[in-house]
């Protein structure tokens, strides 16, 4: 393919995203107006949800946007495409994004980032008391972030849970590795600072 058509070809996906995400406002602020239109006719049912649906619609674009903050994989690893979730409102309404890392050794590493987590509360109370970290768990810090590190090294196995700006869970958890450090090398990846800007955190 010529540089020419690179370039035509490369200027056609940036629109097509543009659009793509133009649509997507529109269509939550459609819904937002149809909920008031319901609302002000007395139709509250529907008007309730309009207003979910609008919802769901948003924590989908900002899950998309929290795709942007796994990294991409160190040397010697590959990535699979990101994944996005967004729990409806009775689940806890949680919005999360993860990401597999793999090696020509066997070795695997996934990334999640999860928003407004339905168990933070539990985690941040876990982490307050050494005690209730239970058997073959270890409270830590991760990049100044509190951290819950588990690592069964007769599997190669572990998982580092960590708390960013008391509002966001990641969870960096391997199997078939060498050690522990590599989960520490895969959470050091991570920019802290941006997730915690893009969530709301402190």
């Amino acid at each position: 393919m010529s540089l020419f058509m690179r370039k035509i070809l490369w200027v056609w996906m940036i629109l097509c995203a543009l659009t793509i995400r133009a649509a997507l406002a529109d269509t939550v602020t459609e819904r937002i107006d149809l909920a008031k239109k319901k609302y002000l006719e007395g139709e509250y049912n529907e008007a309730v949800s309009e207003l979910n649906f609008a919802a769901g619609l948003i924590k989908q674009k900002r899950a998309e946007r929290l795709k942007e903050l796994l990294p991409d994989p160190p040397p010697g690893w590959k990535a699979e495409e990101s994944r996005t979730s967004a729990e409806p409102v009775f689940l806890g309404g949680g919005t999360s994004v993860a990401r597999r890392y793999y090696n020509d050794s066997g070795s695997s590493v996934e990334i999640s980032i999860m928003s407004d987590a339905p168990l933070l509360s539990s985690l941040l109370m876990m982490l307050s008391n050494p005690s209730f970290a239970g058997a073959g768990n270890t409270i830590t810090t991760v990049k100044g972030e509190k951290a819950l590190e588990e690592w069964n090294s007769s599997e190669g196995s572990g998982k580092l849970t960590i708390v960013v700006g008391n509002q966001v869970i990641v969870k960096v958890e391997g199997s078939n590795i060498a050690s522990k450090k590599d989960l520490y090398k895969f959470a050091g990846l991570l920019d802290f600072n941006k997730i915690r800007k893009m969530t709301g955190g402190k």
